[in-house]
């Protein structure tokens, strides 16, 4: 998904529902030539948004396959960058402020979906250590504010349509008094309470195409600590972009991410349990 003003998520009802055919291609330009923007297809973009420039959340890519990038991805290690489960396959992520201006463009050697064939997560594992600082992840389980100041970041589409504007890094402030996914938002907007979180404010800043995988940050003390990733629309939403959307916790694959950030600490652990 990208990022408007308002960032706009996915239109698929369920994760299993989104084909790889269904995903945003955008053909990137790395030597910054002003080429003509592509169609979009499917994924999500931040609606409403302002570009991030090169000053801010370099850890949040463009991810790509060999002649395009479709989606967004957050560097949580120095190898290592997250995004949805409907982006794969990826040979290669971005980074820099535009697709058609990156600074640097690595290889992924290999990739592996999040446990569990609902949670919209995956871990690329690039060929070389990543030039820029990671995300700060969230350590707080479970327990989250109930009305927190929010960031998405992205590189998705930035109209209400979904078909304009990928491949620009952009980042949009909002408040959500209203972020859980409780069992009756589950039945009427396709979320999943125990996994994710849904952010809506029709008419308001939102992910859109091509910022699926793209960052969730909950704003902090001054810092912005990764929270989630875009992985959709909510269900029977009436417009592309704009109506909300539904979001990974980390919290729900904390457990898969230290053991794969921190596999030695993860090996001591299994030994204990013993």
């Amino acid at each position: 998904m990208g990022i408007i003003l308002q960032i706009a998520l996915s239109a698929a009802p369920s994760v299993s529902a989104q084909p790889a055919a269904n995903r945003a291609a955008y053909r990137a330009d790395v030597s910054c030539l002003k080429a003509p923007a592509k169609t979009v297809e499917q994924s999500s973009a931040i609606n409403q948004g302002q570009p991030t420039g090169i000053t801010i959340h370099n850890e949040v890519v463009a991810v790509g396959r060999d002649d395009d990038f479709h989606c967004s991805g957050v560097l949580v290690g120095p190898q290592l960058v997250l995004t949805a489960r409907h982006c794969l396959p990826a040979t290669r992520v971005l980074f820099g402020e535009s697709v058609r201006c990156g600074e640097r463009v690595i290889l992924v050697s290999s990739t592996e979906a999040a446990p569990g064939d609902q949670l919209d997560a995956a871990l690329l594992t690039l060929a070389e250590v990543a030039p820029v600082a990671l995300a700060k992840l969230s350590t707080a389980g479970k327990e989250l504010p109930p009305a927190p100041e929010l960031r998405i970041v992205g590189f998705g589409a930035d109209d209400p349509k979904g078909r304009r504007g990928f491949g620009v890094r952009r980042y949009a402030d909002l408040l959500s008094p209203q972020w859980r996914c409780t069992p009756l938002r589950a039945r009427a907007l396709g979320c999943d309470p125990a996994t994710e979180l849904v952010v809506f404010q029709p008419g308001s800043k939102d992910t859109c195409d091509g910022d699926s995988g793209g960052a969730l940050y909950l704003r902090q003390n001054g810092e912005n600590v990764l929270v989630g990733i875009t992985s959709r629309a909510l269900r029977n939403a009436r417009v592309r972009c704009g109506a909300g959307g539904v979001y990974l916790r980390i919290a729900a694959v904390d457990d898969w991410l230290n053991s794969r950030l921190h596999p030695a600490r993860a090996k001591t652990s299994e030994e204990e349990q013993k």
